[in-house]
């Protein structure tokens, strides 16, 4: 603590913030200081510390130090600490240990009886450990006795508030560790005050870095308890209240760091003096998270050197098409200047695979899988799909229907990073070519969206770009596309739903939808420009209305390689499910006849396709028109009935005198189809009478309910397998359970178009086709129908199992690439090998070599220079998200790479509220905050800063116990430095090169002692990064200046160590001269590489705690 600038905050802070507390509730209970006794459960370093400057708190009320010493009775597992005991003391219980003759008391209740003192305080890591005859036997001796349960997290506190409240009948004086609820007893209010360190270091800190003290001294300390102590207005101080509230975080900061920078000059340790108007000049060096304007280098100036050069991570640290997380070897870590940088343990991407899906499985609601994984996409794409990979049954309903409609309705709300382009109507017409060169990779394919009616949900505007990263999800997970070279883009031409409009959290322009020639004038220049700047790319159109998905379709495909997956999937992917459904039926499909429900784009598409197929099994055109009954919202649709109809549903109006029916059931009847599609998007259309009708003229009607998502679905398969008493065969768009009825499977089949565009596209790329045609998405159909097994179909299974999803993939592109060569739209010839040629061509996710660029060669320009997204976009102490103005878009060639609604930071905060709260459990919370911290570090702490009392439990005790013991399964982004004592022994000052900020203060730990729950090892890291959050709400740090470390020196936990999900060294702990050795090191390579740090040590364990403590305290700014 001489040596370097240091301290230790479980021994000096904890001490601070009690003393802060023994002082004000002495005040309560009217108790002058001198004449105060004392009974302090446990003999650890913080108890140690705590009666410590309780002692120096007596003396500066005017006992000696004998006297005030004799004031504290320290108690242990073994009863009173006195020197007469007869076992070996340590040298820092000796301190307390009696020496005047008082008894050896074993028990606390006779210990409590015999010394009647006005406090009693718990430092003992043992809950439940003050029982009710321990807080009567108070009661005896003292009116008002101060009861402190200080042990975190609230599972390990002494006693609870309701019991201390009860057992002393609303007569003690609470306050604990972590929070409580405050209590009332016959009218006398027992408030639950926090007493937690949070109150005093971040002043202490900033104290010490503004006075540039070259130690930190117990006077410091103290004038921080004593600033705290008075912070608190006299009459809540009277009424038992002793401590502040949270929300006063940053005030109390303010007044602790004056009262700290003015006791450090009255020490002599200060290096400057104290200005007359020290609390506006505090105030004013105060970080504030406000979003600065941009330097040349696109960032603050504290993370630029002199405002030129940008001052960053290795480029692939935050790429996620390059990051690797814990994946990275040891050479390559050492190779890339990255050492330090990632936890220890070197895993498998098999591994990391585990892990994920571990984490994955924690959360109960979809939702929030979903955003769980979409921000491991943004952060590590290769692990990304390989989690999906191997586990596409489960995780394709999260990442697809239905839940990617639930995530287009909540956009605006979960919406943190940014992924894809945003082209603007209002902001962008006629600068879409210009814009597009603001996107630096070449796709092969583009999705692309206008909103305006995703799945069976209407017109969501800009919050449908959720559909354009779905389908682009499974581009690669089905049909072998590199991520690098795939391009999800949202077209924004307003919206018509009010309600979305109007909400708050809507990230679109807000205006009416662009209709008619304005709108295709928009996508005529979009086309043009894409094919322009990248002429082999794939333009698949996504969720446009039918109006213009007709319209454009037709408009575009034969000049474009283009093709619309609501009409022309959905139709291969339908028309193979009815292909598989007519031979389960035993139907020949030239005698088959369809009621088709629905006439919007999909349901023309698909009646086009049935067509197609009815023709190849030897009907003519007019013969398989004939056999489709289209029925819209007016009933069945004819040239006769007397209403307008569009050109569309023009295709398949009955000409033949069929009459004009407007009810469903009486058309059923009149047809006795073999099959009844759905594609209306509405919910419940299909009742008991039509299923009945349906059964009536058909053994075993087939029965598709294709409107997404499954709560649109027009019929569940409940109701269709009991209406029909077992005999239907059942597909769906969305997903559902496999049912049994007296005995018969009825095979919940799920009739989704991931199944056909994936290869599609493939195939469409590998044969280098100019047009996509009918007949290479018929082809596709046919690859899917066939891959169904013989015997499954006749049992009514007319789909494949979603885990073949890959096989399927390549067996489609197989196809289209022959359908392609066929039709001569090809480029390129069929290989004789072409399944393997194909099955090599698919993207494998793997962690592959690094080259010079620290990337993937698909990103890089001949592996030498870094195809990359601007800088600050990928660096959380720059990016903005949706802050950042038109101008600095445009400025920064940033234009189309972020919705185009420009958020305040208060707009920010607000959504990003609304989202956190939509979380139950504290540590889904946690995890949410802590990767927007990784990405936003502005918005992350005026967020804090806004709602600390709300968000400190979170971020701090209780909530950071449960994060530090799942440290590993949550790992995700790198954030701060991870130092091995069997890695990096005696190469820690080359180490810390490789982090490229300066810190004002470093927070360490060993995790030897993590609150109360002991040895975790590595997962200590979770206390530093807390820690540090606080530092800057409350303390005014700049969070680039900031740097938490985990020194892995082992762990002698057993569980935690055999958890496979421990990110840190699986060996024992280190003890002894050789974990000295290595602090030692590791203190003097932060002095020499950056003299002027603050180090705070934490949650080391006793023995250390105090060992370090004096060994550094004068050496270095070290508490």
């Amino acid at each position: 603590r001489h040596k370097y600038i240091h301290f230790n905050d479980d021994v000096q802070g904890t001490a601070a913030i009690v003393t802060a507390g023994f002082i004000n509730g002495m005040k309560a209970q009217g108790t002058d200081l001198k004449d105060a006794t004392v009974v302090m459960c446990g003999a650890g370093s913080s108890a140690v510390g705590v009666s410590g400057y309780f002692m120096k708190a007596m003396m500066a009320a005017g006992l000696s130090e004998r006297e005030a010493r004799g004031r504290i009775y320290m108690v242990d597992s073994k009863g009173l600490i006195t020197t007469t005991r007869g076992d070996r003391l340590n040298e820092w219980k000796t301190q307390f240990a009696r020496t005047d003759g008082t008894p050896n008391i074993a028990n606390l209740v006779d210990i409590i009886k015999h010394v009647k003192p006005n406090a009693l305080f718990g430092l003992t890591g043992s809950p439940q450990s003050f029982h009710k005859d321990t807080v009567e036997a108070l009661c005896e001796g003292c009116e008002s006795p101060l009861i402190f349960p200080l042990s975190n997290p609230t599972t390990n506190a002494e006693i609870t508030i309701e019991q201390a409240v009860e057992w002393s009948k609303g007569k003690c004086i609470f306050a604990a560790g972590s929070p409580f609820v405050t209590q009332t007893y016959e009218g006398r209010t027992v408030y639950a005050s926090q007493c937690n360190n949070m109150f005093i270091f971040p002043g202490v800190g900033m104290g010490t870095k503004l006075s540039a003290a070259t130690t930190i001294t117990d006077n410091m300390l103290l004038a921080a308890s004593k600033a705290v102590a008075d912070f608190v207005p006299e009459e809540e101080v009277k009424a038992g209240k002793l401590f502040p509230d949270l929300q006063h975080l940053r005030q109390i900061g303010i007044n602790i760091t004056c009262a700290v920078w003015k006791a450090a000059v009255e020490d002599g340790v200060a290096k400057t003096s104290v200005p007359d108007n020290v609390e506006s000049v505090v105030a004013e060096s105060f970080y504030t998270p406000t979003y600065d304007p941009l330097y040349t280098c696109g960032a603050h100036p504290l993370f630029c050197n002199n405002g030129d050069s940008y001052v960053d991570l290795p480029s692939e640290m935050m790429n996620p098409l390059a990051y690797k997380g814990t994946g990275y070897s040891y050479e390559e870590r050492l190779e890339r200047d990255i050492l330090g940088l990632i936890p220890s343990k070197e895993e498998t991407l098999q591994d990391q695979v585990t892990r994920t899906m571990e984490h994955v499985r924690g959360y109960e609601k979809m939702i929030n899988k979903y955003i769980h994984l979409e921000t491991l996409h943004c952060s590590n794409s290769t692990l990304f799909y390989k989690v999906l990979l191997e586990n596409v049954e489960e995780l394709l309903p999260i990442l697809y229907t239905p839940t990617v409609g639930e995530a287009c309705q909540r956009f605006g709300q979960i919406f943190n990073t940014t992924s894809g382009m945003y082209i603007s109507i209002a902001k962008h017409k006629n600068k879409i070519r210009s814009i597009l060169d603001n996107w630096h990779l070449e796709p092969d394919i583009i999705v692309v969206t206008d909103g305006g009616r995703i799945l069976g949900l209407g017109d969501l505007g800009a919050g449908g770009m959720g559909i354009p990263i779905g389908k682009l999800h499974l581009y690669c997970a089905g049909g072998g596309f590199q991520p690098a070279r795939t391009l999800p883009i949202q077209l924004d031409v307003g919206c018509d739903t009010k309600a979305i409009v109007e909400d708050p959290f809507y990230l679109g322009s807000r205006m009416p939808r662009t209709h008619g020639k304005e709108h295709e004038e928009f996508c005529d220049e979009f086309m043009e420009a894409v094919t322009a700047k990248w002429p082999k790319c794939i333009i698949q159109f996504e969720d446009f209305q039918s109006e213009y998905a007709l319209k454009y379709l037709e408009r575009y495909r034969h000049k474009y390689i283009h093709f619309n997956d609501d009409v022309q999937g959905t139709a291969a992917i339908v028309t193979a499910g009815f292909i598989n459904g007519m031979k389960a039926q035993g139907t020949d499909l030239k005698d088959a006849t369809v009621v088709m429900c629905g006439a919007g784009s999909s349901a023309v598409g698909v009646s086009g396709y049935f067509m197609k197929a009815m023709m190849a099994a030897g009907l003519s055109e007019r013969e398989a028109r004939g056999r489709i009954y289209m029925v819209d919202s007016k009933g069945l649709i004819t040239t006769t009935r007397g209403d307008r109809l569009n050109e569309w549903k023009t295709q398949f109006a009955r000409t033949d005198g069929t009459p004009n029916i407007a009810n469903l059931v009486d058309i059923i009847k009149h047809v006795k189809p073999n099959a009844l599609f759905g594609l209306t998007g509405s919910p419940q259309s299909f009742h008991k009478d039509t299923v009945e009708a349906l059964c009536e003229g058909c053994e075993s009607p087939l029965i598709f309910p294709l409107s997404n998502p499954t709560t649109n679905a027009e019929i569940t398969i409940e109701q269709a397998v009991e209406w029909s008493k077992g005999k239907c065969i059942f597909a769906a768009g969305s997903p559902f359970v496999t049912q049994t009825y007296e005995g018969r499977t009825v095979y919940a089949s799920q009739c989704n178009n991931m199944f056909i565009f994936p290869g599609v596209g493939m195939g469409t790329k590998l044969s280098a086709a100019t047009t996509i045609t009918d007949n290479m998405l018929l082809a596709a159909s046919k690859a899917v129908a066939d891959f169904v097994p013989e015997e499954e179909v006749k049992a009514g299974k007319l789909f494949p199992d979603l885990q073949h999803l890959r096989q399927i993939g390549i067996n489609i592109t197989c196809a289209v690439w022959k359908a392609a060569v066929e039709d001569g739209v090809a480029k390129t010839s069929v290989p004789d090998n072409v399944e393997s040629v194909v099955a090599e061509s698919f993207y494998t996710p793997t962690y592959d070599p690094l080259y010079t660029c620290g990337a993937h060669p698909l990103f890089c320009n001949n592996g030498d220079s870094y195809v990359d997204l601007p800088s600050e976009m990928m660096n959380p102490l720059a990016y903005k998200g949706t802050g950042y103005s038109y101008e600095e878009r445009l400025e920064r060639d940033i234009l189309g790479l972020i919705p185009s609604k420009e958020e305040t930071l208060q707009d920010q905060v607000t959504r990003t509220m609304e989202h956190v709260r939509g979380y139950e459990k504290m540590i889904n919370k946690y995890i949410h905050l802590e990767t927007l911290h990784c990405s936003n570090s502005t918005l992350f702490y005026k967020v804090l800063l806004e709602n600390v009392e709300e968000l400190l439990p979170i971020l701090y005790t209780p909530t950071v116990g449960e994060a530090c013991q799942r440290f590993g399964q949550i790992f995700n982004t790198t954030s701060g430095m991870y130092i091995s004592i069997a890695k990096h022994k005696n190469k820690i000052r080359s180490i810390l090169d490789n982090w490229h900020l300066e810190p004002d203060i470093i927070v360490v730990t060993d995790g030897g002692r993590i609150l109360g729950l002991g040895d975790l090892g590595a997962g200590g890291m979770g206390i530093p990064i807390g820690k540090l959050h606080l530092y800057c709400a409350g303390g005014g740090f700049q969070p680039a200046r900031t740097l938490p470390i985990q020194l892995d020196v082992g762990c002698d936990t057993k569980a935690i160590v055999e958890d496979p999900f421990y990110l840190g060294s699986r060996m024992p702990r280190t003890h002894g001269k050789e974990h000295e050795e290595f602090c030692d090191e590791f203190m003097e390579a932060v002095t020499a590489k950056w003299p002027k740090c603050i180090i705070q040590f934490e949650d080391f364990q006793s023995e250390y705690a105090l060992k370090y403590l004096e060994r550094y305290r004068h050496k270095y700014i070290h508490f």
